[in-house]
């Protein structure tokens, strides 16, 4: 059997996420994850199993054309959605210690949400922690379930659905163009967005609210783009442009 090692900050929680992340797997057809293999709290890095023949999909979408583009938004957002009820539907508090943690100011003015709705969160559903085949968008690749560098979260964390869906959308409207633009245009980016949260509510039977996902990606990308412009980064001046004309568009 094929495998491969992963250094993490937490191993002993990602390990167990990747267990449940498998476990959930196991019961969808709309997506996969690998199992975890073994542990290694000294080297702090777990063992995966090998999954083959599928590449991230910030590397399948410049090419893809926009039927498989929303092919893919569909899937992603059913399998994020059939994600997050399968950790609601276990008893997660007795593999995992979860602390109730949101980053600061992300969540403000959005609507209401009770405890009981809040899930496990992901903590880096971008573009390159979801992998797939360009021919077949019916069916993608989850990894890596611990929190972006970008965001003071632990890898086990509770907090509302709509951390995870702005996080792809992040990518999509600000991180991945802001690296390629000009070179990719999102003329679709509206179509792909809408795919993504309305796949997601219907596999959990939920309403979730565009507006509120759309100010928590406005939030997340001003997060990345602080993360990227600490002192001790070299960041180039072009790319800042890049992130102020976006803001300046979504403002």
């Amino acid at each position: 059997m094929r495998t491969f090692h992963k250094t993490c900050s937490d191993p002993e929680a990602a390990y167990r996420k990747y267990e449940l992340m498998h476990q959930a797997s196991l019961q969808s057809d709309a997506f996969s994850s690998p199992r975890p293999v073994s542990l290694d709290v000294a080297a702090g890095s777990i063992e995966l199993e090998w999954i083959s023949d599928v590449r991230p999909v910030s590397e399948i979408l410049p090419g893809a054309n926009l039927e498989c583009a929303l092919g893919l938004s569909k899937t992603i957002g059913r399998s994020l959605g059939e994600l997050h009820d399968s950790w609601q539907m276990i008893n997660v508090e007795a593999v995992l210690d979860l602390p109730g943690i949101t980053e600061p100011g992300i969540f403000d003015n959005l609507g209401p949400i009770d405890e009981q709705d809040l899930v496990l969160g992901h903590g880096d559903f971008g573009l390159g922690n979801i992998l797939g085949q360009i021919d077949d968008p019916s069916h993608v690749v989850i990894i890596d379930p611990e929190p972006a560098p970008f965001l003071t979260l632990p890898t086990a964390f509770r907090t509302r659905p709509e951390l995870d869906l702005a996080h792809f959308c992040s990518c999509l409207e600000g991180v991945f163009p802001v690296r390629y633009y000009p070179v990719h245009h999102w003329r679709a980016l509206g179509k792909l967005r809408t795919e993504l949260i309305e796949a997601y509510g219907t596999a959990r039977s939920v309403d979730i609210d565009h507006g509120d996902v759309h100010r928590v990606t406005l939030r997340l990308v001003s997060a990345f783009a602080h993360w990227l412009t600490r002192p001790e980064r070299k960041f180039s001046n072009r790319m800042l442009g890049r992130f102020l004309a976006f803001r300046s568009r979504n403002s």
